[in-house]
């Protein structure tokens, strides 16, 4: 493709012909103001026939489809005449209006069909067939695409539809507002929208670089990316303001003070090990408390056995298959048996399978029912290898597989 001049059309959508939902690109045919039909493509969410659009780019040339025009940008506002408003509402926009109820709408409000639907739905019901139920519907769902789209306009140059959709179906009618107020609010995981996105769009608007909303969620960011991809729930306080520093390009002391300011206020979570400050987020450090308190409860609630009858059966199992076992794999399986949860660490060729096995002896001798099971496939796979029974997975094990 080989770019032209850089241009702007105005016109009404007369036809979506493409969408894709993932990343918002989109093919439509325009209808200009000067009654030019043009093939328009570019990244825009949630277009529907009727709507106008004022687009910025330049033209192209398609091998397979002839002259094109890419826009770069775009604005796009409801229909103002009877005509478009009638293939606006015709087109399947908002729920329970078709075709012909269209029509009927249209023919009866023309121009002010839009502030009925909007602020008084109730003279709907002047429409035979329109019943308060149905009238309140139509006037829901076209209050839904106009905060949707509201929100698609402000956030236009940052988010995609399913964003956008997400964001108001979270926030409500009010969701530009609360976004102008504080953007950091879409960091939140049920969103789906990176930080880095959301900084450049809170810079964008005037947000200051120091202020207290970026650096709190740049720290979040910073801690919950390193628990999703290194696996630790924490990070020295030194490394974190290190990582926030080359992040949040903010002065050191600034991030230390902030930190200690979001400890105190409870924003931030903390605790010393080996005369060690770490810093979690209070999500993580709430998640971490429920997962030490379950498994005390578990520890609690377990089958404990006496330490002398323990050692009677690893002496059995020892005699029966011929097995010395070293001091700490002796070890290893009397904590086992003595607790409701117990973890063994060591690296490769320590000993860990042969207890596994040992276990298994054990609960097999003693009539018990027991279950191996591993995080991953792979891990499940070594184990069933190893020990020559069945290991499942731990989503197997909980039927949560689909």
């Amino acid at each position: 493709m080989d770019g032209i001049i850089s241009e702007k059309i105005e016109g009404t959508v007369e036809n979506v012909v493409y969408h894709n939902d993932d990343n918002d690109y989109t093919v439509i045919e325009v209808v200009t103001n000067d009654s030019k039909l043009v093939t328009c493509v570019g990244a825009i969410p949630v277009i529907f026939e009727g709507e106008r659009v004022i687009l910025r780019g330049q033209w192209v040339y398609h091998k397979d489809f002839g002259k094109q025009f890419s826009f770069e940008n775009f604005e796009k506002m409801l229909p103002v005449d009877e005509e478009n408003i009638l293939q606006y509402l015709s087109s399947s926009t908002v729920k329970g209006v078709g075709v012909v109820t269209a029509t009927k709408i249209v023919n009866k409000f023309g121009v002010d069909t839009f502030d009925v639907l909007e602020n008084h739905p109730e003279w709907l019901t002047d429409i035979p067939g329109i019943t308060m139920k149905k009238a309140a519907i139509i006037s829901q769902s076209f209050r839904e695409q106009t905060g949707i789209r509201n929100v698609m306009m402000y956030c236009k140059n940052y988010l995609n539809s399913s964003e956008v959709t997400k964001v108001y179906k979270k926030l409500g009618a009010s969701a530009v507002g609360i976004i102008q107020e504080n953007p950091y609010i879409l960091c939140d995981n049920s969103y789906g929208i990176s930080f880095d996105k959301i900084d450049k769009f809170a810079l964008d608007i005037g947000f200051d670089i120091n202020n207290p909303l970026r650096i709190l969620n740049g720290i979040k960011y910073i801690l919950n990316y390193n628990a999703s991809a290194n696996g630790h729930t924490t990070l020295p306080i030194s490394k974190l303001i290190d990582a926030a520093n080359e992040v949040l390009s903010i002065d050191k002391d600034i991030i230390s003070k902030s930190v200690s300011d979001f400890l105190r206020e409870g924003k931030l979570s903390s605790f010393s090990a080996d005369g060690q400050d770490y810093v979690m987020t209070e999500e993580i450090a709430d998640m971490e408390t429920n997962i030490a308190k379950r498994l005390c409860e578990i520890d609690r609630g377990a089958v404990k056995f006496d330490t002398a009858e323990i050692a009677a059966i690893i002496d059995k199992i020892e005699l029966t298959y011929s097995i010395k076992y070293a001091t700490m794999q002796r070890r290893a399986i009397f904590e086992v048996l003595l607790s409701g949860v117990m973890i063994l660490t060591g690296g490769p060729g320590t000993g860990k399978t042969t207890i596994i096995k040992a276990l298994i002896s054990i609960f097999k001798s003693m009539g018990l029912k027991y279950v191996l099971t591993a995080p991953t496939g792979r891990a499940s796979k070594r184990m069933s290898e190893a020990t020559s029974e069945e290991a499942k997975t731990i989503h197997r094990m909980l039927e949560m597989e689909r």
